[in-house]
This record gives structure tokens, C-alpha cells and sequence, in this order.
């Protein structure tokens, strides 16, 4: 970290993503090393890594700092262990719940013109307090998996955009168990104007409306989220796909009256129920309306029903094209067995010329 400080200094942002254990104690968040242990504690401003210090060293050379901590771990150390931030200050216990928020960050009107920094962002994967979850085993953390998917977004939206995305992909992505929160003084609005190539194709077109749906959960009060989680949890169905259909709904037309509300998720819950059993049943030969179904259950789980309806629009369209092609295969056997007959019948007539009966029976 004191090489990354150095090598920042007249760089525009500073960007750290710190994944391990972190703790907080005495007010003061730290990053656990991998070599630490019991003993460590005993001197913790110098074993460990006070995030306090390695915001406030990269302050003085970058204008923007920007820390996301997939670091809301269970505690390492031993539950009674204490913290010394040196090895004569008092001692603290260890919070139970992960990090905190981090302390001193200023206000957004409140910065001295005198200091040059435009300010920080701190990104927790989990809110103050909760830890995060670690994903699967040899999978990458559901904070770290969004912040993949989404980074990638940064090539013309507004940074703080792209981690209401974040913050709402681990939402959906742990089932609401987990929600990442920001600790942020920006003085200005961020645009990053390189990021990673974009999916293009379907997954594109998928990925696209996943963001705006993202984004417009991240602007529901609590007390409708409350009410679409319990819908999915007692109706069985994705809770993306739930959210999903009250974005094609439009925010401005979703009812505030939660029996109305209420009334609209019981109804689009049956039919995604319905969509979802029925589709084992279909049956075709056709790679092209395999593909478009296909892109279209993925783009119902994840939410995007628009761009799944405009999928199966494309499918009807191919069902169309192949009934008019199969329309004219059929009448042409028509035609052949007409004329098949027409031979039989031909046959049938030279055979009674010559007295050949049983055949021109046949």
C-alpha cells in the first residue's frame, strides 16, 4: 500500500478493491494482512492496516480516492480478543458485525476550498454492521462478481450509477440477504471514460435492461421492497423476475396503495409460474427459435422482461416463416399425390386395355 501511494501520486483517481478479513475496533476499521495473528492485535496501527491512514496518505497526492472493501468478514481472531492501536493505548473488543462506517469522511458542502482533493468513496459489500457473504466455494464473492459485471458500465455513466448497480445486483444476487452501501464525498460527478468491452448479442441486449432495472429498484422505498421480496418468497418465483415486471410496469404507474400493489404482483406472479412450468413442454427442431426461447428465460431470470418479450416476438416471427414454408411443402405433396394418383389412375386405364382387370382394379 505504501508503493501503490507512491505510484498514485498525479494520478486523477486512486482505485483500491481490497477482498479478505477486516475488523473494526475502537471506532477504527482495519484490513486484516494474511500473516496476522493473535499478537498483531497488541499493535494494530502498525500490524494490521487502518484504513483511516491509507485514505488520508492517498488524499494528499490523488484528488479522488475510491476503496471498495469486499471485507465485511466474519472475525479471524478469537471472540474475546482485544485491539491496541499501539501497544500503550486502550485496549477495545472487536465489533461482531464486520466494518463500519468509516469515520471523518466530510460533508459534500463542508470541504475547505483550500484542500484539493475532490473527495472518496468508500464501498462496503455489506451495510454497516452485517457481514458479507463469500459465494460459493472457488467462485468469486457476490460483491466481486457485480462489480465484474458492471465496472464495464463505467464508459459513460456516472460512477455513482454504476455502484447503485452493484449494490443492487448482490441485493438480487444473495436473494436480499445482502445489500453493499457507500460511504461517499464526491465534489463532483465521476465518469471513467475506458471500461472493459461490453457483451454484445443477446447478452448485450440482456445486460442493458438488467442496469436500468437495477437502477430503478435502487429508487423503491423499503416498504415496497418488503413487499416484492415476500411476494417472491411466497410465490416461488425469482425475485429479479418480480422486480422485472414492475419496471415494464413503469415506476410512475406502480400503486402506492399496498393492496393494489399487491393485487399486480399475485397476478404477474401466476403467470411467471405458468411461463416457468410450461417450459419443459416445448418441443422444437428449429435452432433459431431455440436460441431466442432460450435468450428469453435467461432474460426473464434476470429480470429483463422487455428485452424477453421482443426475444419471443422474434421467435413468433420465425414460427411464421416457417408456417408459410411449411404451408408450401404441403402443398406441394398435394400436388405430388395428385399427380401420384393421376399415374395410378393412367395406369389403371392402359391396364384395362389390355384385359389386365385385377391391375386396373388395383
Amino acid at each position: 500500500l505504501e508503493r501503490f501511494t507512491e505510484d498514485a501520486d498525479g494520478a486523477d483517481v486512486a482505485f483500491i478493491y481490497y477482498s479478505g478479513h477486516g475488523i473494526e475496533a475502537g471506532g477504527e476499521n482495519y484490513l486484516v494482512p494474511v500473516d496476522a495473528d493473535v499478537p498483531s492485535l497488541k499493535d494494530a496501527g502498525t500490524s494490521l492496516v487502518p484504513i483511516s491512514a491509507v485514505m488520508e496518505a492517498l488524499k494528499k497526492t490523488v484528488p479522488v480516492t475510491i476503496m471498495l472493501l469486499d471485507a465485511c468478514r466474519t472475525n479471524p481472531f478469537p471472540a474475546d480478543a482485544m485491539v491496541r492501536r499501539s501497544p500503550t493505548a486502550s485496549a477495545s473488543p472487536i465489533g461482531a458485525g464486520g466494518l463500519e462506517p468509516v469515520r471523518g469522511a466530510k460533508a459534500l458542502g463542508n470541504a475547505p476550498a483550500a484542500d484539493a482533493s475532490l473527495g472518496t468513496v468508500v464501498g462496503f459489500a455489506a451495510e454497516p454492521g452485517h457481514p458479507a457473504l463469500d459465494g460459493a466455494a472457488g467462485e468469486n464473492s457476490p460483491y466481486a462478481s457485480a462489480l465484474l459485471r458492471h465496472l464495464a458500465a463505467m464508459k459513460g455513466t456516472e460512477f455513482g450509477s454504476v455502484m447503485r448497480m452493484v449494490t443492487e445486483e448482490v441485493y438480487l444476487d444473495t436473494k436480499a440477504k445482502q445489500r453493499p452501501w457507500i460511504n461517499e464525498s464526491l465534489r463532483r460527478l465521476l465518469y471513467f471514460g475506458v471500461a472493459p468491452v461490453e457483451p454484445t448479442g443477446d447478452d448485450g441486449l440482456i445486460t442493458g435492461e438488467r442496469r436500468q432495472l437495477l437502477l430503478t429498484i435502487s429508487g423503491l422505498p423499503d416498504p415496497k421492497r418488503a413487499q416484492v421480496e415476500l411476494a417472491s418468497l411466497q410465490e416461488g418465483v425469482p425475485l429479479d423476475a418480480l422486480y422485472g415486471v414492475l419496471k415494464a410496469l413503469g415506476t410512475e404507474k406502480i400503486p402506492e396503495d399496498p393492496t393494489d400493489l399487491q393485487k399486480v404482483l399475485d397476478a404477474q406472479a401466476e403467470r411467471l409460474k405458468k411461463m416457468m412450468s410450461e417450459r419443459a413442454a416445448l418441443r422444437t427442431d428449429d435452432p433459431e427459435i431455440k436460441r431466442l426461447v432460450a435468450s428469453a428465460d435467461k432474460a426473464i431470470g434476470q429480470g429483463a422482461i422487455v428485452t424477453a418479450r421482443k426475444f419471443l416476438d422474434d421467435a413468433v416471427g420465425r414460427v411464421e416463416q416457417t408456417n408459410d414454408a411449411v404451408d408450401q411443402a404441403e402443398d406441394l405433396v398435394k400436388q405430388k399425390r395428385l399427380a401420384d394418383a393421376a399415374i395410378y389412375a393412367r395406369r389403371a386405364d392402359a391396364s384395362g386395355l389390355v384385359f389386365d382387370y385385377n391391375s386396373a382394379a388395383g
